[in-house]
């Protein structure tokens, strides 16, 4: 049996849906250039300062991290941009998913459909 995961359209307006007994929930969007450009001279920094090794445990170099995660605050009302959508997720992709934009700060991000609910 599938799980109920609603259909949103473009233009839309819903929030987090608070009833799933989650008590943090955060979005994601694919880090740009420039945060990764940051977080390599950073990680470059710690690395010269001994706070960090410039391999993982295999012994290869490591790599920045592909998203960034935004705390979804369950106040707020958001507009959907695209109802469905495959969203990129570290080195893959999620099904499932909606490209929702924060009215007060104007941040696109992905959610999963099946934790909004119309507002």
């Amino acid at each position: 049996m599938k799980p109920n995961i609603p259909s949103f359209s473009a233009g839309q307006y819903v929030r987090f849906n608070t009833d799933r007994g989650q008590p943090l929930y955060a979005g994601w969007r694919r880090m740009n250039a420039s945060e990764t450009q940051q977080w390599y001279e950073q990680h470059r920094k710690d690395v010269q300062e001994g706070k960090a090794l410039p391999y993982d445990s295999a012994g290869e170099s490591v790599l920045s991290p592909t998203d960034v995660y935004i705390a979804v605050h369950h106040d707020r009302v958001y507009e959907i941009v695209r109802g469905r959508v495959s969203a990129p997720q570290g080195y893959g992709k999620r099904a499932g998913c909606c490209l929702v934009r924060c009215l007060l700060t104007g941040e696109e991000f992905y959610m999963q459909r099946r934790n909004l609910v119309f507002a």
